[in-house]
């Protein structure tokens, strides 16, 4: 029988410890060049356009848990954070995103990939 010193178990078990946490590491935010099947199409609104953003994540282990929109500057800042996929969970997203009349581009992810090129004066009909 083999016998290790109380070190020797400390560092086995941080060992383990340290590779089941590697496993389980996964992004916050999701990339534009991780959707697919990404659409995008201006609906008016009444007097106003919102932007209906639609597509699915790429990431097979991993699913929405939130969108963040942030207005920064004369952008939109969208931002769809991530979980570990579970039961009833999907990698798909459908929202909506209004867009204000002084707003020129609308930007995705961490690294603010131009997902839509903002033409103020389009005609709409």
């Amino acid at each position: 029988m083999y016998k290790y010193s109380l070190e020797d178990r400390l560092i086995r078990i941080l060992l383990i410890l340290f590779v089941i946490g590697g496993c389980m590491n996964h992004p916050e935010y999701v990339e534009a060049k991780d959707v697919r099947f990404l659409e995008i199409t201006k609906v008016n609104v009444g007097n106003t356009f919102k932007l209906h953003i639609k597509g699915f994540i790429f990431h097979s282990s991993l699913a929405v848990k939130a969108v963040d929109i942030k207005n920064i500057e004369s952008n939109i800042w969208v931002m769809i954070k991530l979980k570990p996929t579970g039961k009833g969970l999907s990698g798909a997203f459908d929202f909506y995103v209004p867009i204000q009349s002084d707003s020129s581009v609308v930007v995705f992810g961490l690294s603010k990939t131009q997902i839509w090129p903002l033409l103020i004066n389009e005609n709409t009909n």
